[in-house]
This record gives C-alpha cells, sequence and structure tokens, in this order.
C-alpha cells in the first residue's frame, strides 16, 4: 500500500495530491516553463509522472530526460547527443538515428547541434512539447559542473525566443532536481538562469494527507487520530509519512505508540534502519564526503561552506526559527530538507530530524570538520613551506645553533622577505629572517655610529658641552632604569621635563626641581613627571641639609612600558602618590623611586630584577606586572634577598613556584592584591546566586594568570554542583572563530560566558562580545558575559554596546564606600578616576614605607623582617587595613562591577552581589 522507494504509479491510491499538482498543471496549461526545485524526497518524481498522465493527450506531447539515465562520466559531446536520443524517442521520430545526425553536423558544437535540432525537429511540430528535465543537479557533479552552462542558457533562449517566433510557444520545459536556480549556471559572464515559474512543494496537511487512510483503516482503530499523530511526528514530510504509516500497518500501533515506534525503528541506531536511505541523504547533503569514500579531497573553502552549513542549523535548532534571508547557505540547508521555510522564516521539518541531528552530532561533525580544515591546512603549509627559497640555509644555521654567519643577507634576504610577504610563517622562520634584518640593521647602525662619533668629535670641539649632550641624550634612549635621568615614556612631549631631565643628570636638583615642578603642572596626569619631582626634591633636600639628618631611601618599581603604556601609567599614579605624601611631610628621610621597565617580557624582568639586586641603595620593588613575569623574576630576588610586593600579580602559582621550602623570615614575596582564588569565588558566587547552572569559559591556556583563575573559578564553581561545559576556548588560537565560540557556548547550554584573557588577549574577548551583540540582533540568546580583573582595562570600553552589562570581580573600586577617601584625593590630584591598579600600587608603596626602621639606617634585611608583621589601618592606605599572612594581603576582598552606559560613554560601576 505504501511505497518507500521509486516514483509512485499515477494510480497509486496513496498518492498525495498537493498545492504543486494544481500549480503546475495550470502553469503548463499555461505555457509556463517551470522548475520544481526542492530536497530529495519530496514527490518531485511523482509529481511529473502525474502531471505527465494529467496533460491531455490531444494536445500535449510529454518527453521526460531523465539526466541521471544519459550519465555523469561521459564526454560533453556523448551528453549532449544522449539529450538529442531522448528528445527524439519523446516525440516518436520515423527512422531518426541520433548517432548519424550528430556525425551529419559535426561541424557544430554540441550546444548549436541540440540547438539546431529543437529548431528542425520540436518546433515544427504538431503538438505542445512540455520537455520534463529531471534529476538536473546530477549536471552540478565534479566531472559536469561548469561544463553545461549553455545547456540552460539554451533552455533560457528558447524561452526568449517566444517573443520574435510564436512557434517556440509550443515548446516547454520542466527542470527538476535538487539544486537552486543560481547553480545551474556557474559562469559569471553568462546571464544567470532567471526564468519560469517556481512550483514549491510543501508537506503534507491533514486535509490533503487523507488517502494515506486507507491503508489505515481496517488495521488500526481510529486510524483518522493515528494519522494526525504520524503528521504531528513527520511535519507532513513524504518520504517519513508514508514510511511511518508502513511501520504502523506492520506492527499494528495505534495512537499511543506511535511516539515509540518511531523511536524504535526509526531514531535508535538509525544507521541501520535507514533503509531505503533518507536520513543518510540528508546527513550527505549537509557534511559531504565524511561519510563517502569515492569523495574528492576537500578544500578549505569546501569545509568552510560545510562549516557555515553546521553553524546556521545550529542556531536553528537553538533559536526554533529564524528569519529566512534567501542567502546561499539558507538555501543550501534547505536543499538537504532538514529544515522548511514557513511564514518567512527556517524551522526545523519535524520532530524526527532533531533526535537524529541534534546538538550533541553538530559537534562532532564540527569537531570533524576543524580537524580536516587543519588538515588541508597543514599539508598546505608543508608543500609550501617545501618551496621556501631559504629552506637550506635556514636548516644550516639551525643545525649550527644560530649562528650570524648563517643568517640571510643581500638579495636572499630580499628574496625572503617577497616571499613570506601575506603568509602565516612558523617562530623559527620568523625568528630566522627577524635575526637576518637585526644582523642587518646592526651592520648599518656600526656604520652609521663610526660615522656619527666622527661627527660627533667635530660637534664636541666646534660646540663644545652641547655636542655632549647630544651624545648622552642618544646613548640614553632605551636604557631600562630611571630616577630622572630620563624619559621611559617615549611618546609624551614636555619641554619642562626634558630641561628637568638635563638638569638632574648635571646634578643641579635645585633646577631640576623647579624645572619638573612646571612640567608636573603641564600635565597633572602623568605620574612619571610627579615622581621626578619628589626625586629631585629629596635630593635636593638631602644636598642643602646635614646629611646627617637628611636620609635618602630609594625604592624601585618596575612596570609595563612599552607595550602596557596606560597600566604602567596607572601603577606609578599610586606610587607617585603615596612617594609624594611621604615626603611632603617635614622629617629627616626622603624617598626617591627609581623606575624600571621590563617590556612585560620574562627574559627583560630577569634582567631588570638582578640590577635592582645590583644596586644596594635600594630597599625594596613595587612590581612585575603580570603573574608570568614576576614568576620569571622572583628566584632572581629571592636570591638576592629583596623584597617584592606586587600589586597587579594574582596568580595563585606564585609563592610556592620557588619559595616551597622557604622559611617566613627569608620570603621576599608579597602583594597587596587579592590572589586569583578569592577573585574566582566571588565570580562563582555571582553566578551562583543568580542561578547560573551552567558557563563556558574563555582563557589563554600559556599565561600564568589566565590558567591559575581559570582553575580556581572552575573549583569554586563545580564544587556548588554547577557546570563548567566543555573544554576552555583558547584565546590564542590563530583560527578562532569569534561567531563559532558563542555558538559553542549555546550549544553547550551555558547561561553565562566567563572571559578570563590575560591583558594580551583582550581585543580577542572584545571579538567575541562583538559576534554575540551582533548574533543577538537576529534573535539569537544573549549570554551573560563575567570576568577577570584583567578585563578592568581602558581597551575593554571600546568594546561598545557589545560589552555592556559584563560583569567583573576586581580588588578595589572608587565607589565603596572605604575607597571614596582615597578615591577622591587621587581624583583631585590626577584629574580624573583611578584604578584598581592605582590603589594596589599605592598600598604597596604604603607597605613599604612602613617597613622601614623607624630608629635606624635601612637594610634589605630588616625591610623582609618587618613586612612579616606590618598593619595598616584603612587611613594610611587605599581603604582596607593591610597586612600580610604568607606574603598574602589580609583585610582586602574582591568587588564586583559592571560596565554601563552612562552620561559620558561606558563606564564601570558597583553591581549589587
Amino acid at each position: 500500500m505504501y511505497i518507500l522507494s521509486g516514483n509512485l504509479p499515477p494510480n497509486s491510491p496513496t498518492y498525495v495530491e498537493r498545492d504543486a499538482d494544481e500549480n503546475l498543471y495550470q502553469a503548463l496549461e499555461d505555457g509556463q516553463f517551470c522548475y520544481v526545485l526542492s530536497s530529495r524526497q519530496t514527490g518531485k518524481s511523482s509529481l511529473k509522472v502525474r502531471t505527465m498522465q494529467r496533460l491531455p493527450a490531444e494536445k500535449f506531447d510529454c518527453i521526460n530526460i531523465d539526466l541521471n539515465n544519459i550519465g555523469t562520466d561521459i564526454t560533453i559531446e556523448q551528453w549532449y547527443a544522449g539529450v538529442i536520443d531522448c528528445l527524439a524517442k519523446g516525440i516518436n521520430l520515423p527512422d531518426f538515428n541520433s548517432k548519424t545526425w550528430c556525425n551529419l553536423h559535426s561541424q557544430l558544437s554540441p550546444v548549436n547541434r541540440l540547438s539546431k535540432f529543437i529548431e528542425e525537429k520540436l518546433v515544427p511540430h504538431s503538438k505542445n512539447i512540455v520537455i520534463f528535465v529531471d534529476e538536473i543537479d546530477s549536471v552540478l557533479s565534479d566531472s559536469l559542473k561548469g561544463k553545461l552552462d549553455d545547456f540552460f542558457a539554451l533552455i533560457r533562449s528558447c524561452y526568449n525566443q517566444r517573443a520574435s517566433q510564436s512557434e517556440f510557444q509550443r515548446i516547454t520545459f520542466v527542470l527538476l532536481g535538487v539544486a537552486t536556480p543560481s547553480d545551474l549556471i556557474a559562469d559569471p559572464n553568462i546571464t544567470p538562469f532567471n526564468i519560469g515559474t517556481a512550483i514549491e512543494l510543501k508537506g503534507f496537511h491533514r486535509d490533503e494527507a487523507r488517502p494515506l487512510l486507507q491503508g489505515l483503516e481496517g488495521r488500526v482503530s481510529n486510524p483518522q487520530a493515528v494519522l494526525q499523530e504520524v503528521l504531528n511526528w513527520t511535519g507532513g514530510q513524504p518520504f517519513l509519512t508514508q514510511k511511518l504509516c508502513d511501520l504502523i500497518v506492520q506492527n499494528g500501533i495505534g495512537v499511543s505508540g506511535v511516539g515509540g515506534l518511531v523511536q524504535q525503528w526509526i531514531v535508535q541506531n538509525w544507521e541501520y534502519q535507514d533503509n531505503p536511505q533518507h536520513l543518510k541523504t540528508i546527513r550527505k547533503r549537509i557534511v559531504p564526503g565524511r561519510y563517502d569514500p569515492d569523495f574528492i579531497v576537500h578544500t578549505i573553502s569546501s569545509l568552510q561552506s560545510v562549516h557555515q552549513l553546521l553553524k546556521l542549523y545550529e542556531q536553528i535548532l537553538y533559536n526554533d526559527e529564524i528569519p529566512a534571508d534567501d542567502s546561499y547557505e539558507q538555501q543550501e540547508l534547505l536543499l538537504s530538507g532538514l529544515v522548511i521555510k514557513s511564514q518567512k522564516n527556517l524551522r526545523v521539518y519535524n520532530l524526527i530530524y532533531p533526535l537524529i541531528f541534534n546538538y550533541k552530532w553538530i559537534k562532532n561533525q564540527l569537531s570533524w570538520v576543524e580537524e580536516q580544515i587543519a588538515l588541508v591546512k597543514a599539508d598546505q603549509f608543508n608543500q609550501m613551506f617545501s618551496k621556501r627559497p631559504y629552506r637550506t640555509k635556514i636548516e644550516e644555521w639551525l643545525t649550527n645553533n644560530r649562528p650570524q654567519s648563517k643568517l640571510l643577507t643581500g638579495k636572499d634576504l630580499k628574496e625572503a622577505l617577497e616571499w613570506g610577504k601575506d603568509k602565516t610563517l612558523t617562530s623559527e622562520d620568523e625568528e630566522f629572517i627577524n635575526a637576518s634584518l637585526k644582523w642587518k640593521y646592526q651592520k648599518k647602525r656600526k656604520l652609521k655610529l663610526w660615522i656619527f662619533r666622527v661627527i660627533l668629535l667635530l660637534l664636541l670641539v666646534g660646540i663644545g658641552r652641547s655636542g655632549y649632550w647630544l651624545w648622552w641624550h642618544i646613548k640614553d634612549v632605551n636604557e631600562p632604569l630611571s630616577e630622572g635621568e630620563r624619559t621611559l615614556f617615549k611618546g609624551i612631549e614636555n619641554s619642562n621635563r626634558d630641561k628637568g631631565i638635563e638638569a638632574l643628570k648635571k646634578n643641579n636638583y635645585e633646577e631640576a626641581y623647579r624645572f619638573f615642578d612646571k612640567a608636573t603642572k603641564a600635565d597633572r596626569k602623568d605620574p612619571e613627571i610627579e615622581i621626578y619631582f619628589n626625586n629631585a626634591k629629596a635630593l635636593k633636600e638631602q644636598k642643602s641639609g646635614n646629611k646627617e639628618k637628611k636620609e635618602l631611601v630609594t625604592l624601585a618599581v618596575v612596570v609595563p612600558l612599552d607595550t602596557k603604556d596606560e597600566i604602567a601609567q596607572e601603577i606609578l599614579r599610586g606610587v607617585a602618590q603615596a612617594q609624594y605624601k611621604f615626603n611632603d611631610k617635614k622629617q629627616n628621610r626622603f624617598l626617591k623611586i627609581l623606575i624600571a621597565k621590563d617590556g612585560n617580557d620574562p627574559n627583560q624582568a630577569k634582567k631588570v630584577a638582578k640590577k635592582l639586586i645590583e644596586n644596594q641603595d635600594i630597599m625594596g620593588v613595587i612590581g612585575h606586572n603580570t603573574s608570568k613575569v614576576t614568576e620569571a623574576a622572583l628566584r632572581e630576588y629571592q636570591t638576592g634577598k629583596l623584597a617584592l610586593i606586587s600589586p597587579t600579580s594574582t596568580s595563585t602559582t606564585l609563592p610556592s613556584t620557588t619559595l616551597t621550602s622557604a622559611k617566613p623570615e627569608s620570603q621576599v614575596f608579597f602583594r597587596t592584591v587579592p590572589n586569583d582564588t578569592e577573585t574566582a569565588k566571588k565570580l562563582a558566587s555571582y553566578a551562583i546566586n543568580n542561578n547560573y547552572k551552567k558557563v563556558g569559559i574563555c582563557n589563554n591556556p600559556k599565561s600564568t594568570y589566565s590558567g591559575s583563575i581559570t582553575k580556581a573559578f572552575k573549583d569554586s564553581f563545580e564544587k556548588e554542583d554547577r557546570e563548567v561545559v566543555g573544554d576552555p576556548i583558547d584565546l590564542t588560537y590563530p583560527a578562532l572563530d569569534a561567531s563559532g565560540v558563542v555558538a559553542t557556548m549555546l550549544n553547550n547550554q551555558a547561561n553565562a560566558s566567563v572571559l578570563l584573557p590575560d591583558t594580551e588577549s583582550i581585543s580577542v574577548a572584545i571579538e567575541i562580545a562583538s559576534a554575540q551583540e551582533k548574533l543577538s540582533q537576529s534573535g539569537t540568546k544573549k549570554l551573560q558575559l563575567l570576568g577577570g580583573d584583567a578585563l578592568y582595562n581602558p581597551q575593554i570600553l571600546e568594546g561598545g554596546k557589545a560589552v555592556e552589562g559584563l560583569v567583573l570581580a576586581v580588588p578595589w573600586f572608587r565607589d565603596q564606600k572605604n575607597s571614596k577617601t582615597f578615591a577622591a584625593e587621587a581624583k583631585k590630584r590626577w584629574e580624573g578616576d583611578v584604578s584598581w591598579r592605582t590603589a594596589t600600587s599605592y598600598d604597596a608603596t604604603q607597605a613599604l614605607i612602613k617597613a622601614l626602621p623607624v630608629d635606624k639606617k635601612p637594610s634589605r634585611d630588616a625591610v623582609l623582617k618587618n613586612l612579616q608583621s606590618i598593619n595598616l589601618t584603612p587611613n594610611e592606605t587605599s581603604g582596607s587595613p593591610l597586612s600580610f599572612v604568607n606574603g598574602e594581603r589580609q583585610g582586602q576582598k574582591p568587588v564586583l562591577v559592571k560596565v554601563f552606559k552612562g552620561s559620558n560613554g561606558l563606564d564601570f560601576k558597583l553591581e549589587n552581589e
């Protein structure tokens, strides 16, 4: 009764007439060109057979051309000859031999031969001719794609000739298959296939599906209710509807058993039970090649198209439906049969498909696609790098421990640079080329330096000390340390500062003090100048007073200059404010600050640490910035027994990195910022209090800080029976798809996205927030964004609307009740609000000042000993009491802040806990 494969016979009792039957019939009666383009197993061929039977024989001759029967692994000549043969047989031409006819016109191209056949044999025919061209998607196979554009152009030409030759009115084409009109002509130089009437094949509706009752009557009770339940499950999909009816008849199932039947015979072990194939056909359309051993090797673009298709389906599955926009991706998904267009929206066709093609299936396919992309890229990469013009030389360079003698020079270097343009190189290749460039510039610089020294000698002879100043200035440009002899901020202009620097170099502290004073008034926000002003004041006081009474104490601060200038200034503001407050008192001791820069580079940090240790005047160090850099330098400070207080390094691994066996009295590392465990607890509590049961995490797994806070958050969150879904997203992955990250979070049913980048990957976190904002505009659910203290950064506010509502856990905030006094003083001093880094840097400086012995000359040992027991009141800090236990700050807890849109743009405000 129910036919599950092939065409339904014209007289089949279970043929379901739909609107498409009447629409196609009427269109052909009116002589319209038509196309029926839809997914497989929707009844296209059965509609063709039924329509051919309905068209009156006295008026129409119908010709059926099944392109699958003509073949695909043939020449173009053979293909066109096959079409001509089908046409000739369709109108019963007497004594016609297609092979002889084609040989007779062999001087013509294949398409022109077909055109001539139509003009000579079909146009003069006595009846109207309807040519049904079925399985047109076969011409899109790899062997024929793009080679038969002329065939569809010829069909369009037949249509256009109706305007000038009325005889062509008698010829009508109907195209059927799994394709879009834009697929039919690939050549951009040929006008697209843009004629004809589209006949839409929809699923069965209840009233249309009544013929299916014949097979149910007498076999099940209440057949109408059973058929309705079938349609509820299949959405009217023709093949599935016939199949489910057949299963019901075979198993004698009533209404209540239809769902179980679907699970048992369609969903469970579906790959084995999918016979005739239906679900596998859909899968093959979505993910071509994975399950087809004969599939041609993938390209990056084809794999990316598959990736986009899966992401689109994932979006529909998550949102139930999305607006239809007729994009290429949406048309491809429609042709798979997995989704349908309903009331200007796309939705999944029925209830059965999501049980098979579910989130787990999507994730599995995406993983495979991404793996294939990586393999193809790797293969391309290997092929590309096997053609490197410098392959032999880099191998020699690496083999011989990277000597300068093996570096590229001259023409070889120029050729390498040209070849590497617009290519992503390996780290070794980049190192090799950069080392070659550096060597080239070093040789040039040596030559220039020799010339410069000659000129300088002339200058020294000719203009004396002014020439010496020029030499000194150039020599000191890149020095990493300064007490006022140079500026470390290259992009800030201030003439009085420069004059103060020159005066300080000449030990003219009175003059330096005056110039730095003017410089601070010219730029109130520059903490470097403030520190130099206070240094000049201290040196002036020491020089002018009784040296026995005017004692000078030196502390150092290490900042991430050259890479993070804004963060460096935030840190220096706290140090400068504490120094000014100390030096402004009437006393016999003054504080001098040495500024050092490490560029957030672990290797540079070690070098800086060694230099600071060598300077025996330095009693303590404020720094370094990131946990990774602090961790790299910490052993140096331990060896040198020099106190290090970090205002910004939060990793929980720091105290245990080098100090696991250290006695309390020999501990050198302290911090004035809560560690990642405290911050993570705060953030996790917020998520739990807001009933977020699942969250996804994005981080930099190579970062000490990022890894530390990720682990701490995961431990705190999952301890309360919550779930961190999936593995953390690696923000440093070069091919990271921000929209894909959001979709993965949604796919994993996360309630929030936890962004835990280090400062180097903040821009990628912003990209993810922006992708989420963009997706939300098309109706996608918007996840709550949570983040760590690294995101409290001016850069994050550049994310605009995308980061509104972002909640961060930070060490300190200006609007806390206990922070307002310090925040107000700082705002007045720096003419603007200050960050938590300024507050914790102020506290670090205050702690070192407090640790200085009062009644005797300071020593490093004394400072280390006193730090163990100091106890600062809130009036002496940025607002919270300060003491240390095993180097960890006591008395301060993290606070939650939220990004909001204020009258002056985006800003931070306190968030209710």
